[in-house]
């Protein structure tokens, strides 16, 4: 299952896959497909649509405020994920590893020419996103009406609120 977020100009694409291709090799089919605009993600480990979304929106203002460390935004997407400010220390905890993992497109049009293409190659992976549960988002801050509300929503509505709400808070 694909999920795709478009906020004003921010539009990702995050598809969990499972494959057998190697690492090096998924990167320069992607590379050919797309150029730079994807990054690869060790699936094994728990992301949140909120984690992604959030570490590509603050690599994206890196790079235009030009105080990013990578030359690449999706290494720059891996820093913000991976807590950390050294390139090498994010590959190896959150990079790509084979077998499972998540595939990160931004500025794609449409990402099933690029899931056709790689078709032979990777296959996607059912949904991970659950709706937060009432006790997480009280452990989060959320008073409680707040937190019922939002519970109601689910998770892809509580996202884009709290999305709209930072980017309306920094503009």
């Amino acid at each position: 299952m694909e999920y795709q977020y478009t906020i004003g100009s921010y539009n990702l694409h995050i598809i969990p896959f499972l494959s057998d291709t190697s690492p090096e090799e998924l990167v320069g089919l992607l590379r050919d497909l797309v150029g730079d605009r994807f990054t690869l993600l060790d699936g094994t480990r728990p992301y949140t649509m909120r984690q992604l979304l959030l570490a590509y929106i603050m690599a994206k203002r890196a790079f235009a405020r030009r105080r990013n460390i990578s030359k690449s935004l999706g290494i720059e997407i891996l820093l913000y994920l991976s807590g950390t400010r050294q390139i090498r220390d994010a590959i190896r905890t959150l990079g790509y590893k084979g077998k499972m993992g998540i595939l990160v497109l931004w500025d794609i049009d449409d990402p099933k020419e690029v899931l056709n293409a790689l078709r032979n190659v990777i296959k996607v992976k059912g949904a991970f996103i659950k709706s937060p549960s009432i006790e997480s988002l009280l452990s989060a801050g959320y008073p409680e009406n707040v937190a019922r509300r939002y519970h109601k929503l689910g998770a892809d509505e509580l996202l884009m609120i709290e999305v709209i709400s930072l980017l309306e808070a920094e503009e």
